[in-house]
């Protein structure tokens, strides 16, 4: 079995249902790695331990998962040159908002890559880690690259049930699916502008204008156009 390159650091052992999805799109590539529970602020001791011999042990990224405050993946770019890839996890009831700010809004001077929140962060962060080792390694990519042809090649390039060229709807098209014609118009002695609109501005006396009655919709009793 190869040495494990990435390295993959999680606060609590329930963000495994999320952080997993790394580990599968890595191994999927062909890439070792190694996960770890190890929470910043519970644990800090064992995260300074982990990182210290990191790059003997043949780690080239490390990808870093936490919710709620989510200083997981500061502290672990605070102590490493390693590039650091930050996911945000939906574990509190700010549905992952917190973590996602904790992590994307680092002081300038300790960078963190920080991607979506939950399982699509966590697999995108699996595929950016083995493109940075694709850059030096032949064979992670090609298979990277192969991985990208495969998705494409699975992508439909028309939805189910649809048919080319199919006619335009036509008169013997269900009703539902032909275009509404338009209604009439409003109805007689109903206003069709609005009161006070430079069109119905008439009056007694004045081109196209007409007398106040008691009929008129509104008090300027200019509110209709003339029939």
């Amino acid at each position: 079995m190869s040495e494990p390159r990435v390295a993959i650091l999680m606060g609590s052992k329930n963000d495994w249902g999320v952080m997993q999805a790394a580990e599968e799109a890595l191994r999927g590539l062909g890439i070792a790695c190694d996960a770890r529970v190890i929470s910043a602020h519970r644990t800090p001791a064992r995260l300074t331990e982990f990182l210290a011999g990191a790059e003997e042990r043949g780690i080239e990224v490390v990808i870093a998962g936490a919710g709620a405050a989510a200083h997981l993946a500061g502290v672990t770019a605070a102590h490493t040159l390693l590039p650091v890839l930050g996911v945000p996890i939906d574990s509190s009831p700010l549905q992952g908002l917190d973590a996602l700010l904790s992590t994307v809004q680092m002081p300038g001077g300790i960078p963190v890559a920080t991607f979506a929140i939950g399982k699509a962060g966590a697999k995108n962060a699996g595929l950016f880690a083995a493109a940075i080792i694709a850059g030096r390694d032949p064979e992670v990519r090609k298979r990277l690259e192969e991985f990208r042809e495969a998705q494409s090649a699975g992508v439909p390039e028309r939805p189910c049930g649809a048919r080319r060229g199919a006619p335009p709807l036509g008169p013997r098209d269900p009703p539902a699916l032909r275009p509404r014609a338009r209604g009439p118009g409003p109805p007689s002695g109903l206003p069709t502008r609005a009161c006070g609109s430079r069109a119905c501005t008439g009056g007694a006396g004045r081109p196209g204008g007409r007398s106040a009655s008691a009929e008129s919709p509104c008090s300027r009793a200019r509110c209709r156009e003339p029939s």
